[in-house]
């Protein structure tokens, strides 16, 4: 199966502390923020800014 179609899963925390896991979608749902909220906190540039939550890419769903 192709990378684009498998969902990829995250773990979000806030000042190293583990909040929740899931899809994007999942995630949005249960935290009340947009995806690509989601995907700006994953990225190097938001990761630059020093800030205290970010997302981590941890696997693909099918692998855990």
């Amino acid at each position: 199966m192709a990378d684009r179609y498998r969902q990829r899963l995250y773990a979000i925390y806030d000042d190293e502390v583990f909040i929740d896991v899931g899809t994007k979608k999942e995630l949005s749902e249960r935290l009340g923020i947009k995806e690509k909220t989601i995907t700006f906190l994953s990225s190097p540039t938001y990761k630059k800014r020093n800030h205290k939550r970010e997302a981590v890419f941890i696997g693909y769903e099918d692998e855990i």
